[in-house]
């Protein structure tokens, strides 16, 4: 790849390179990069914001901000922030260079560059809000389904890309420098998207339990510290009882006993004639 002229200008081209149009899906062996970076970016953008405007909505209606205590501290929840952060980067990067370095800037890649940029800022978005509030009704555990569908979306696009194998329109065949930058581009995004889809399932961000059961655990353990301990008794099945029977007869043969000898002691002490004794 060349280096960069000081007074090198962007060069806009036409929507689709060469007699190309987006008519045209499928052309020499695979599909044509005009369509497939068209519809990719756009289904993507189109997922993450339909549907995550809706849980949102639902997320500041029926939500909750999370204690802090709940919120784990995962090194994988910020790899998943460095990932999509890296992924809504990398197409204004590529953007960029294509316009200045590359040749002329075709109106598909500026729109595939825009619409990716907003749907992994979209997707970031939602990352950051299942990570800090919770429905408050939600006893599961796991990222919503907008997220998994946009991550396993993002993963199957990249894999459609190898159905072009064989097309001399694709980056495949790395015969000149700007072809092996945009297999290096297309690697990088294969690995980030599979690492979050996995990660995903995962879900590091997210409470090990579900998180009303983090909340119902924390009152039981409140409530069992303002009660107290009970006192220990040393008994064994029905033991308890038996013992308290045993102790109340024991006291009142004891007190038999000692009003006994009291009548005893008594009569010894009286004479005769009715007179103590002493």
């Amino acid at each position: 790849m060349g280096g960069l002229s000081p007074g090198r200008m962007v060069v806009v081209g036409s929507y689709c390179p060469g007699n190309g149009t987006i008519s045209q899906p499928w052309t020499q062996q695979g599909f044509s990069p005009c369509f497939y970076f068209t519809l990719v970016p756009t289904v993507l953008l189109s997922v993450c914001l339909l549907l995550g405007a809706l849980q949102y909505a639902c997320y500041a209606r029926f939500g909750r901000a999370m204690e802090p205590k709940h919120i784990p501290r995962s090194r994988l929840y910020h790899a998943q922030v460095f990932l999509s952060l890296l992924l809504a980067v990398q197409p204004l990067g590529a953007l960029l260079w294509q316009g200045l370095a590359a040749g002329p800037l075709y109106g598909y890649a500026l729109l595939y560059g825009c619409l990716s940029a907003g749907g992994w800022g979209c997707a970031l978005g939602l990352l950051q809000l299942e990570h800090t509030r919770v429905l408050a009704q939600d006893r599961t555990r796991g990222h919503g389904t907008v997220l998994l569908l946009f991550w396993a979306l993002a993963f199957a696009a990249e894999n459609l890309a190898l159905v072009s194998w064989r097309s001399p329109l694709w980056w495949w065949s790395l015969g000149d420098a700007p072809q092996k930058v945009q297999f290096s581009l297309w690697v990088l995004r294969y690995v980030c998207t599979f690492t979050l889809f996995v990660l995903g399932m995962k879900a590091p961000g997210l409470p090990h339990k579900p998180y009303m059961l983090l909340v119902n655990e924390d009152e039981r353990d409140v409530e069992n510290r303002q009660v107290g301990p009970p006192v220990p008794r040393r008994c064994w099945g029905g033991g308890c009882r038996g013992a308290e029977v045993v102790t109340t007869t024991g006291q009142c043969w004891v007190i038999a006993v000692v009003c006994e000898v009291s009548i005893l002691l008594g009569k010894g002490s009286v004479g005769p004639t009715g007179s103590l004794g002493w």
